[in-house]
């Protein structure tokens, strides 16, 4: 998103990842589901175009009283270019904060046009050079344990220590339990953690090389007869109408083109039109190399999970034995800037070991906890005692330690790429929904003490918008753990 302020007037403008011929249906969504509902007062609605040009303009009256604003919306069919909103105040009386509140619930509706359209869209991803016959389809359990700053793969980690302390316990007794244990434990958890990379780089769809950097998505956007008959008639014939797109098109060195690929969409029913297709290429491994060269780290072994939830993650011991894993939701619909902030957010997790360092806190409540049942018989009692107290505190403790991490991951992305508000525009593109669910940005006490890594979306959003010099940053892990605590607190109040 870009954003202007000549005199009297708002202008940005939103890249899409919509294909050019489903954007004539924006005006009208944008009319039922926004503009009829967001106002109590709304006059002059107009919907028309002009060529290739779509528009949507209308006059929102704000109170009782004149005071209005005029917008403008205008989405394009010509390839390439963004959807373009005007607004323009009636007095200077018109706050600054409300006109970004109504830009801010513009952006969110535009994403909810986006989510609406993948329902009749059809999304194919390749690697070039890669035979398809070499794709594999990645578990899910496993990406969900090794993501997610790991958090969830440390809670099974308490899980299994409690459960191993009481069956070395019941099998070696208590003075024996308490001196293999904890190596026990301890080791296995460096070993899994150290191989975390190596698994889900073996679970993953594609891995990518310097040799083969690429990732092309088709996109094409289907009618409703054309999507009905593709998910009655042809669902499970999905990864063959991939490999014969392929063999038709990449395999031979052409482009993927209707004209290409004429023949396999009409043989599964669909006229393909210039105007629906979407061939969107992204040079994976030069975006990963160019964030690991910023924070002069090395690059760590890339791979993509074929899942359209757009989301990014790291893991590993560091950067060199470490893994980043993209999915092609991700790709799809972040643009390539966009993309980038998130990948940097993620090169910084690597950067700082946080995987070893919540290890090390982790394993370090562990062995001062054995240490007090081995040698303070009343602190071994209480724990014992209340230990499903104990339990939720320690859960709720690891995943409040993981926010102070996540939010120092977003302030040192913002620092190494000097981009803070594309990354707050990646982060709203993916958590568009629950943005909409909250009303817009905002947080609660709730929201603070969810089982949950990452701080609410809303507040990570804000802080880096607010971000105006990040260069002058210092102590980005102090300042965020300061900034969280604050965050918290500001949610009592």
């Amino acid at each position: 998103m870009t954003l202007t302020q000549p005199e009297g007037e708002f202008h940005f403008s939103v890249a899409t990842e919509t294909t050019p011929g489903y954007l004539r249906y924006l005006p009208e969504f944008l009319e039922n589901y926004y503009v009829l509902r967001a106002f109590r007062r709304v006059e002059n609605i107009r919907r028309f175009n002009i060529g290739n040009q779509y528009y949507l303009v209308f006059t929102a009256y704000l109170s009782k009283s004149s005071e209005h604003i005029d917008v403008t919306i205008e989405a394009s069919t010509e390839r390439g270019r963004p959807i373009h909103v005007i607004i323009s105040r009636s007095s200077p009386e018109i706050s600054e904060e409300l006109i970004k509140g109504i830009q801010e619930n513009i952006l969110l509706e535009l994403q909810l046009f986006e989510d609406y359209a993948r329902q009749y869209t059809l999304y194919l991803a390749y690697i070039p050079g890669q035979k398809i016959s070499e794709q594999k389809y990645g578990r899910g359990i496993l990406e969900k344990l090794f993501t997610d700053s790991m958090v969830n793969l440390f809670i099974i980690f308490i899980v299994v220590a409690v459960g191993t302390f009481a069956l070395f316990n019941a099998v070696f007794g208590q003075e024996l339990s308490l001196l293999l244990s904890p190596i026990v434990i301890v080791v296995s958890q460096m070993l899994v953690v150290a191989y975390s990379g190596r698994l889900i780089a073996r679970t993953s769809d594609w891995r990518i090389t310097k040799d083969r950097p690429e990732v092309k998505v088709l996109q094409y956007t289907l009618t409703e007869q054309e999507a009905d008959i593709l998910r009655k008639k042809h669902r499970k014939e999905l990864p063959k109408i991939r490999k014969e797109i392929y063999d038709s098109t990449l395999a031979t060195g052409k482009q993927i083109t209707c004209e290409n690929a004429h023949p396999i969409f009409t043989k599964y029913g669909i006229a393909c039109t210039p105007q629906n297709l979407i061939v969107k290429t992204v040079n994976l491994y030069d975006l990963v190399s160019k964030a690991c060269g910023t924070f002069n780290v090395p690059i760590p072994t890339i791979v993509v999970s074929n899942k359209m939830a757009a989301n990014a993650a790291a893991t590993g011991l560091s950067p060199k034995r470490g893994t980043m894993l993209v999915t092609t939701g991700a790709i799809v619909q972040l643009d390539e800037n966009e993309l980038f902030q998130i990948i940097g957010h993620e090169v910084s997790h690597l950067k700082g070991h946080d995987p070893v360092v919540l290890l090390f806190i982790l394993s370090t409540e562990y062995m001062l906890r054995i240490y007090a049942l081995s040698f303070f018989p009343s602190i071994a009692a209480i724990i014992q005692g209340f230990f499903f107290i104990y339990f939720i505190v320690l859960l709720g403790s690891i995943f409040f330690v993981g926010k102070f991490f996540e939010a120092k991951s977003d302030l040192e992305a913002a620092v190494y790429l000097n981009e803070p508000k594309v990354a707050a525009n990646a982060l709203r593109k993916i958590g568009f929904r629950r943005l909409i669910s909250k009303g817009g940005i905002s947080w609660s006490f709730l929201d603070w003490i969810r089982l949950d890594p990452h701080p609410p979306l809303s507040w990570r959003i804000k802080r880096l918008d607010e971000i105006e010099n990040p260069s002058q940053i210092k102590h980005t892990f102090l300042k965020s753990v300061g900034d969280v605590f604050k965050g918290f607190l500001s949610s009592l109040t």
